[in-house]
C-alpha cells in the first residue's frame, strides 16, 4: 500500500501544474495582456513560483517548512530565485527540489 501524500507535496506538485500553464516574473499573477491581476482571477494566465504556490493553497507557509525552504533557497528566497530564472523549466527544478526535501 502506498503513503498518502504529505500536504507540502500535494501543493508544490500543483503549484509545477499552475506554472505548466503559464509562467511570469515580478508578479503574482497576470492576464493574456501582461498586466498584473490577483492570482485567482478569471483572467490569471500565467503565475510566478509563490503566485502558483498561493493559488495551490493560500496557507501554503503552514505546511511547507521554513528549513525546506531554506535548503533550497538560501537567504535570498524564492522570489529572487522566480524572478532571476531564466525559464519555467528552471523554476519548475527548484520546486522539484523542495519536493524531494519535503518528501
Amino acid at each position: 500500500m502506498t503513503k498518502p501524500l504529505k500536504p507540502a507535496v500535494k501543493i508544490i506538485r500543483q503549484a509545477k501544474r499552475t506554472l505548466k500553464k503559464g509562467w511570469t516574473k515580478e508578479y503574482l499573477a497576470r492576464d493574456s495582456w501582461g498586466i498584473a491581476t490577483p492570482l485567482n482571477s478569471v483572467n490569471a494566465v500565467c503565475w510566478c513560483m509563490l503566485g502558483a504556490l498561493s493559488k495551490a493553497d493560500v496557507d501554503w507557509e503552514n505546511y511547507i517548512s521554513r528549513n525546506a525552504r531554506y535548503k533550497v533557497f538560501g537567504n535570498k528566497g524564492m522570489v529572487h530565485f522566480n524572478d532571476n530564472a531564466k525559464d519555467v523549466d528552471e523554476v519548475l527544478g527548484y520546486l522539484q527540489h523542495l519536493e524531494d526535501v519535503c518528501a
